[in-house]
């Protein structure tokens, strides 16, 4: 029996990239605890462009970025969403096929730290997949479903079913780990069921 492929974005949908950004630029570490200082910059956060969200230049965000990729912090450390890795094993258990496909690949390289950061990170986090494909144009993946938190990303007739994850920057409100969990709980009954 041929599994059904499903296509799974990673940040803002399984790896907490927005956290771990903040996180970083507050005090060097991805996966440093909640202070009063990553909390003002989560709840400043509501676009993709984060740096007007932050009060920052464009240059100034993508230095602290590339740091924390340079310094394996940026996707090799930081939380994941909540309830996402025990969503994945249900639909692994189910015989979904998990496609992890990211646009982590950057314009200022380190291309090679940020797939073997991805990896460990995924392993260190017993994140279930696969394949692992870091693309910039997910509509060349067929799949039965996809879930990602950009619509763009999304295409009915390459992916199937489409899951828009919510955050902040597509709801246009302060999504809560709770609504995170439950949507990827929605997500296993629509397929498992």
């Amino acid at each position: 029996m041929k599994r059904k492929v499903i296509i799974v974005d990673l940040d803002n949908v399984v790896y907490d990239f927005i956290y771990g950004l903040a996180a970083f630029i507050a005090h060097g570490h991805a996966d440093a605890p909640r202070t009063e200082e990553v909390d003002a910059m989560l709840k400043k956060y509501k676009t993709w462009g984060i740096h007007d969200d932050w009060g920052m230049p464009w240059g100034e965000l993508k230095r602290f970025w590339r740091l924390g990729v340079e310094r394996n912090q940026i996707y090799a450390k930081g939380p994941r969403i909540h309830g996402a890795r025990r969503a994945l094993w249900q639909l692994s258990d189910a015989e979904w096929d998990i496609h992890i496909v990211s646009n982590r690949l950057t314009d200022f390289g380190l291309h090679d730290t940020i797939a073997i950061s991805t990896a460990t990170w995924l392993r260190d986090n017993n994140i279930p997949y696969r394949q692992l494909s870091l693309v910039n144009d997910k509509h060349r993946i067929t799949a039965d479903a996809i879930i990602d938190d950009r619509e763009d990303n999304m295409n009915a007739d390459v992916h199937g079913q489409p899951f828009l994850f919510p955050a902040n920057h597509n709801t246009g409100f302060q999504v809560q780990p709770n609504e995170q969990y439950n949507y990827w709980q929605n997500i296993v009954k629509t397929l498992c069921d």
